[in-house]
Order: C-alpha cells, then structure tokens, then sequence
C-alpha cells in the first residue's frame, strides 16, 4: 500500500463525514458552504469575509433557481457551520472608525466541501 492509497482513502473518508453532516443541513447552508468553497479556490488569501460569501452565495442561488436568504440570515448559517466545525470564523478589526467583520475559513479542502455537496444532492 502506498502513501497516495492512505491519502485518497482518508479523503474518501472525510468526504464521507462530511457528505454525512452537510446532508442533514438545510439547502441554503448547502449552497453556502458551496459560495465558500468556491471563493476559496478562487482566492489566496486564507479568510473570506462573510459579505464576500454572502455575494458568492447569491450567484449560487441563482444557478440553483432558489430565492436567497438576507444577510443576517446567512451570517447565521455560517455561525451553525461553525458550530458543527465545518468552518472557523474569527472576527477582524478594521481600523478605526471602520468597525469589524468576521473572516471565514474552511477547515476542509475546498475540493472536499464540493464533493461532499455534490454527493449529498445525488
């Protein structure tokens, strides 16, 4: 057995797990954790703001023919995705008089978030 074997079975593995946690999520927290993977291929930088996904995640509504929720919503979603350690969030401080934001990672490959969503939608 060689080490790419291990490695493509554990990504199996952890595709799996979360293919199993995403699945049990509504659409919406679907199509959000989707936006982020999607910005985070696309993206060097390791945090993504919540606007930013929150306008990623509009388009991917769009694609999917589903209407999309308000922000606040949508910044609730990603505290639930935290909470089932999907992502990690962690807030920033803008400067002064700019206020703060809250940045949003992915622990998981973006190549993983997909495949774990595309599977639970089959």
């Amino acid at each position: 057995m060689t080490e790419a074997c291990v490695d493509q079975a554990h990504e199996r593995e952890e595709t799996s797990r979360l293919a199993e946690l995403i699945s049990k999520s509504p659409s919406h927290a679907k199509m959000v954790l989707q936006a982020m993977a999607f910005l985070a291929q696309q993206s060097d930088e390791e945090g993504i703001p919540s606007t930013d996904i929150y306008e990623m995640y509009k388009n991917v509504c769009e694609q999917e023919g589903s209407e999309h929720l308000k922000l606040r919503r949508v910044r609730d979603i990603l505290s639930e995705l935290e909470f089932l350690s999907i992502i990690d969030q962690e807030r920033k401080w803008a400067g002064k008089g700019k206020g703060n934001y809250m940045e949003n990672r992915l622990i998981d490959d973006p190549k993983v978030i997909i495949a774990a969503c595309n599977e639970t939608e089959r």
